[in-house]
């Protein structure tokens, strides 16, 4: 019986042993996978920061781009409106031009006929 009590004594100090032995191993591999996780986390971190940062890029980039070509529609948008109204200031002063060159040359061509039928009378 002290045999057999010696035996299990020895056995339970051998089991605790083991247990003991897994939870420093367990604890061990739990630190590591801690350490790994922490350091992927990290990474991430820096990874959704600089992601963050190039977006914040991208918008304003959009951004300024957005308000440079609206002011160039918009410029555009005037001088073609200019362009517009100056060809039709144009066609009206090529208007008043041409008939005021055909009055003149009405009234030369009145002239000279006049001056031909004094002429002949």
């Amino acid at each position: 019986m002290e045999g057999k009590r010696a035996e299990n004594d020895q056995k339970l100090i051998q089991d605790n042993q083991n247990y003991l032995n897994q939870i420093y191993e367990l604890k061990e591999n739990h630190g590591n996978e801690k350490k790994t996780l922490l350091a992927e986390l990290e990474k991430y971190k820096a990874q959704f920061l600089q992601l963050e940062q190039d977006h914040c890029d991208v918008v304003s980039n959009y951004e300024r781009d957005k308000a440079l070509w609206k002011g160039k529609f918009h410029f555009l948008e005037q001088q073609k409106e200019q362009a517009k109204n100056d060809l039709v200031d144009a066609q009206r002063k090529f208007e008043l031009t041409l008939n005021h060159l055909q009055k003149h040359r009405n009234a030369d061509k009145e002239d000279h006929e006049n001056n031909q039928n004094a002429m002949v009378q």
